[in-house]
C-alpha cells in the first residue's frame, strides 16, 4: 500500500509538472511580441545564437525565462512540483536512515541560496520566486529539524523506560 501511495504522488506531481510546463510555454510565447525585452529575457538564445535580432533566434527555454519574469504562476507550480519530487525521491531512497534529514537540510540550504540570488529582483516573477524559494527552503530546514528532535526525544524516552 505504501508503494502505491508513493507512486501515486510521483505520478500526480509529474502530471501537474507537465501541465504547468505547457502552460508556462504558452505564457512565455509572449516574448515574440516584446522586442524590447529580447535583450533582458533571452539568455539561452544569446548563449546559443549570439545576438537575438528576430523572433526566429529565440530558443524555447527563453519562453520559461519570460514566463517566470512576467507570468510566474505556472513556472512556480513547476518549481514546487520539482521540489516535491526531489523530496519524495529523497524520502524513497533514505527513508530507513537519518540521511533523509541531511538530504532535506542540504536541499533547504540550496533553496535559500537560490532565494538569496533573487533578493533584489525587480520583476513580479523575480519577487515571487524569491518568496517561493525562501518558504520552500525554510520548510526543508524546519521539517527535518522537527523530525530530528522527535527522533531524539523518542530515543531518550525508550532508553529511560528500559
Amino acid at each position: 500500500m505504501h508503494m502505491f501511495i508513493f507512486w501515486l504522488q510521483v505520478g500526480l506531481a509529474i502530471t501537474i509538472f507537465l501541465l504547468s510546463t505547457l502552460a508556462a510555454l504558452y505564457e512565455g510565447s509572449g516574448i515574440f511580441y516584446h522586442i524590447f525585452e529580447w535583450e533582458y529575457s533571452t539568455p539561452f538564445s544569446k548563449l546559443i545564437n549570439g545576438e537575438v535580432t528576430n523572433a526566429g533566434d529565440i530558443v524555447v527555454l527563453d519562453h520559461f525565462v519570460f514566463a517566470a519574469k512576467y507570468s510566474p504562476t505556472f513556472p512556480i507550480i513547476m518549481t514546487l512540483c520539482g521540489i516535491y519530487l526531489l523530496v519524495l525521491i529523497g524520502y524513497f531512497i533514505f527513508r530507513k536512515s537519518r540521511r533523509f534529514i541531511r538530504y532535506t537540510f542540504i536541499l533547504g540550504i540550496l533553496l535559500f541560496l537560490l532565494s538569496s540570488s533573487l533578493i533584489n529582483a525587480h520583476t513580479i516573477g523575480g519577487k515571487s520566486f524569491f518568496f517561493t524559494f525562501l518558504v520552500s527552503g525554510s520548510m526543508c530546514l524546519i521539517i527535518p529539524l522537527i523530525i530530528y528532535i522527535v527522533l531524539l526525544f523518542k530515543n531518550k524516552t525508550h532508553k529511560g523506560l528500559s
